[in-house]
């Protein structure tokens, strides 16, 4: 959770906007079948398959952060970058 506010940023930068939807349900697979899910029992709470980057921050909703990372072209690098170029302005 500590890093979505650096997907944020990355996204915004990456040409998103706070108004663009993620996948919001739950789990949510990746192409080598792994899951990730959202808080909650079992398989997690289902937020919906379009959930609004304003929304998945308000709620914390781990798998539209997911969704959003994966949309970008090298999306953990790009989040990764803003993480130490934030880091680099204390």
């Amino acid at each position: 959770s500590a890093f979505k506010a650096f997907a944020v940023a990355a996204g915004i930068k990456d040409g998103f906007s706070l108004k663009d939807t993620f996948d919001g349900n739950s789990p949510y697979y990746f192409p080598d079948g792994s899951k990730a899910v959202n808080e909650g029992g079992g398989n997690g709470q289902d937020y919906g398959s379009a959930v609004s980057l304003t929304k998945a921050t308000e709620q914390s909703i781990n798998t539209a952060f997911i969704d959003l990372t994966a949309s970008m072209k090298n999306g953990p690098r790009k989040l990764a970058n803003m993480a130490v170029a934030t880091s680099a302005l204390r």
